[in-house]
């Protein structure tokens, strides 16, 4: 009776393990596909330009973000463009060669939270996960950038990251060298995606999907080489470039980087950061050349309306003296008329008085005339 008590107890507690292993199975740990690599956002907002452009390119970003995130399910990289009548905007995704398409759309269906977060409302934004990454950029900053940067660098660099550890063995350049021989003879079979391994020594290069193979050839290039003279002999390195990407990894025999090694990585980390410093205090003098200029221009604009009130002060007093030499005119000119009147008048009175005492005189005259007749 026991045994089959115990065995009854044992056959409930098998099937309760299946039941539960069924509704909640072992989670093993997935790798971090969306840890953030580094993000660049343009300085200049939507909000700067105009409010209606904003809230028109904000429905735009929104609705490209959606489209982009759809897309993951099916493809590993997508492109776009929508546009109204206040601008466009092009954007596009990529995930990294080889990932599963589920990691693919998982990782991009973070990239719009997280610009909308880091890079709010910028004209211009690169996010780069580690396993995806997002740009997108408004065509009016895309024509003044091509307009602003002609005889520039052709693949500028966006990040650049050197681990503080270095390889021991000598064999290290050795074996990145043929690593990256190996990537760069990859890119045009893998369509611009290629990976190596080589004793303990991964390596990666990757070009935006739609880039062309020869441009893709000397973008990945160019961060070799930007990666052997800056990283040296770190054990990990990833530069970044506009358009491509070159990721290594040393795993066997490292060590600390020795004070020499220390050292270069330090006045490199302190050469960015007074670069960043320089930067930030060539934007502050810029915004006090600003500001000073704005005030000079209110000043300007408060002296000419001063002198436009002083013009106009001068025009009514020149006026009001018009309208008093014109009445003191009207006032001459009627005392004239009046002062000619009289002397008409006085005139023709002593006209008058003359015609009247020659009259007078006739008549004596004619009198005496006749009274001398009658003597």
């Amino acid at each position: 009776m026991e045994a089959s008590t115990m065995f009854s107890l044992r056959a409930d507690l098998l099937i309760l393990l299946i039941v539960l292993g069924f509704f909640f199975p072992s989670a093993e740990p997935n790798p971090d596909y969306s840890a953030m690599v580094y993000k660049n956002c343009a300085n200049e907002t939507f909000t700067d330009r105009s409010v209606h452009a904003s809230s028109s390119h904000d429905q735009m970003l929104a609705s490209m973000f959606d489209e982009l995130v759809s897309h993951s399910l099916k493809t590993n990289f997508y492109r776009t463009t929508r546009g109204d009548d206040h601008g466009s905007i092009t954007g596009f995704y990529q995930c990294k060669g080889g990932i599963a398409k589920e990691d693919c759309h998982g990782c991009v269906a973070k990239l719009p939270e997280i610009s909308n977060s880091l890079c709010s409302r910028s004209v211009a934004a690169k996010i780069q996960l580690s396993s995806c990454s997002l740009r997108y950029m408004a065509d009016s900053f895309a024509q003044e950038k091509e307009r602003f940067s002609l005889g520039a660098i052709r693949f500028e660099e966006e990040h650049r990251f050197c681990s503080s550890e270095c390889a021991e063995t000598s064999v290290f350049e050795e074996l990145r060298g043929l690593a990256f021989e190996e990537l760069e003879s990859e890119l045009e079979i893998r369509h611009g995606y290629s990976s190596a391994e080589r004793d303990g020594f991964h390596a990666e290069a990757e070009c935006e999907e739609d880039m062309e193979e020869r441009k893709c050839r000397e973008c990945v290039s160019a961060a070799m080489e930007i990666t052997k003279e800056r990283c040296e002999k770190a054990i990990h390195g990833e530069v970044y470039l506009k358009g491509c990407s070159v990721k290594y990894e040393y795993i066997e025999h490292t060590r600390e980087c020795e004070s020499e090694c220390e050292s270069e990585h330090r006045v490199e980390h302190e050469q960015e950061e007074e670069h960043e410093q320089e930067e930030e205090h060539e934007q502050e003098k810029e915004r006090e050349r600003e500001e000073e200029h704005e005030r000079e221009e209110e000043h300007e604009q408060e002296e000419e309306h001063e002198r436009e009130e002083e013009h106009e002060r001068e025009e009514e007093h020149e006026h009001e003296e018009e309208v008093e030499r014109e009445r003191r005119h009207e006032e001459e000119s009627r005392e004239g008329y009046r002062g000619e009147a009289v002397d008409h008048n006085h005139r023709q009175m002593e006209v008058m008085l003359g015609v009247g005492a020659l009259f007078v005189l006739m008549m004596l005259i004619f009198v005496a005339v006749i009274a001398a007749a009658r003597k």
